[in-house]
């Protein structure tokens, strides 16, 4: 930070995006800034801090649930709407994100914005398949979390853009949902593994899976194989099996490497395992 030569307070979304596309000086944009203030390299020199901007709310629109990018981690796991929509798993993983001073500043669009392995927002709103609204230079845009985190993504979050909303889809407020990590304490940020699921249950049967993956990568891991064994399909402890085989592939096609990596993937499965079990007993 030792060029850091400006900082700057917006008062709207477009005065925001407007100074991060500022070719005269490299900038960028800073909420709760619990993670990105201890990396900010020394070629930025404007600070846009975006904490008064008018992001801060949870509300329900059009039978979606929408939650402002500024909303602190403390906020989402007391709101009475996240406590509800999927299981409240909202809530409960809000709750998992360190120490009481961090989920009082942390938010969740700088959570999801900076992707880290051991970040929760990214794999659970993967797994609840909700739409992030990303405000740039010429107007605001809305795309599949997902998309965010591909190469060919057109924008950098947080230097040319910022995220404003997150859209969780109607239907999600139904679904069995679970985020699930194991760490060395439930509070503790870093995690071996974290994963979140969410299905549908119609007449006994999964529809709509998404099976997520946290912790082995920077970005949230999909594991679709998985998805595939149990869509339509009452879960039986055959299925359950087969189920467990097809993660197990799915993360072995991806050559996932690190310190404890075969552990971290059993862990992993585990957690999926109790989670359709759970599915299967009417426990979640």
């Amino acid at each position: 930070m030792k060029n850091l030569k400006y900082c700057c307070f917006p008062q709207s979304v477009e005065e925001a995006v407007k100074l991060l596309s500022d070719k005269k000086h490299k900038s960028i944009a800073v909420a709760g800034g619990t993670l990105i203030a201890k990396s900010i390299g020394d070629s930025i020199e404007q600070y846009v801090d975006i904490r008064y901007l008018p992001l801060k709310y949870i509300k329900v629109s059009g039978g979606d649930l929408i939650i402002g990018a500024l909303c602190a981690f403390d906020e989402i796991d007391d709101n009475p709407f996240a406590k509800k929509w999927a299981s409240g798993v909202l809530s409960k993983a809000a709750a998992k994100c360190s120490s009481q001073l961090i989920r009082n500043m942390a938010t969740i669009g700088g959570n999801i914005a900076k992707p880290h392995s051991f970040n929760i927002f990214p794999a659970l709103l993967c797994a609840l398949n909700a739409k992030v609204k990303v405000a740039f230079l010429k107007g605001v845009k809305t795309y599949p979390i997902e998309d965010i985190y591909n190469k060919d993504f057109p924008y950098k979050l947080g230097f040319d853009s910022i995220i404003t909303e997150i859209i969780i889809p109607a239907y999600i407020k139904n679904c069995a949902a679970n985020y699930e990590k194991f760490s060395k304490t439930q509070s503790c940020w870093e995690s071996y593994a974290s994963c979140a699921f969410s299905v549908l249950m119609i007449k006994g049967k999964v529809e709509k899976p998404r099976v997520i993956i946290g912790s082995l990568s920077p970005k949230p891991i999909r594991l679709e194989a998985a998805e595939g064994i149990i869509s339509n399909q009452k879960l039986s402890s055959k299925i359950i099996e087969e189920a467990m085989e097809a993660f197990i592939g799915n993360l072995d096609i991806l050559k996932l490497s690190g310190i404890g990596i075969d552990f971290k993937k059993e862990v992993a499965c585990i957690m999926f395992k109790r989670f359709l079990t759970g599915l299967a007993e009417d426990k979640i």
